[in-house]
C-alpha cells in the first residue's frame, strides 16, 4: 500500500474546526490517502468443456477463470463469421445456416498491457482459447 499525505491551510477548514480545536492542535489539517496497486495475476489455465447437441453448443463451468471477457469463436470454412459473448448464457446457437464447415471454440481475453498497434489492436494481450473445439457441417 502507498500513503499519500498532503497538507492543506484554508480559512474555511480554521472557521469549521475553530470550536473544537485544541491548544496543541496545529492550525493544518493534515490528509491522508490510501492507494492500493492491484496487479493482476493469471493463476492457472482456465479450462471449461463445449459439446455440441445438432447446432446448438453448451459449454461446462470455466475452471480457473479470469474474470474477463468470455465469447465464443465461429468460424465457417476457416473464416470468423461470429464472436457471441458467452458469460451470459452457457449454450448458443449460431442462427446463420449458410453452407459449410463451422468450427467452434470458447476463448478468453488475456489482458498483459494496453500497447495497441497503429489500427488500434491489442499488441500483447490476447484471446485465448479455453475448450476443446467442436465442428459440424451444413
Amino acid at each position: 500500500m502507498v500513503f499519500h499525505a498532503s497538507i492543506v491551510q484554508t480559512a474555511s477548514y480554521d472557521r469549521i474546526i475553530q470550536g473544537v480545536k485544541h491548544q496543541d492542535q496545529p492550525p493544518w489539517k493534515l490528509d491522508v490517502v490510501e492507494t492500493m496497486l492491484v496487479e493482476q495475476k493469471f493463476e492457472g489455465t482456465p479450462q471449461a468443456e463445449i459439446r455440441l447437441e445438432g447446432r446448438r453448443v453448451t459449454r461446462s463451468e470455466v475452471a480457473n477463470d479470469w474474470g474477463s471477457r468470455l465469447q465464443w469463436r465461429v468460424k465457417r470454412d476457416g473464416q470468423v463469421v461470429a464472436t457471441v459473448s458467452a458469460r451470459p448464457e452457457y449454450h448458443f446457437e449460431l442462427a446463420d445456416a449458410t453452407p459449410g464447415s463451422y468450427e467452434i471454440v470458447l476463448e478468453m481475453f488475456k489482458y498483459v498491457n494496453y500497447a495497441k498497434d497503429k489500427d488500434g489492436e491489442f499488441t500483447a494481450s490476447k484471446y485465448v482459447e479455453v475448450s476443446n473445439k467442436v465442428e459440424y457441417k451444413i
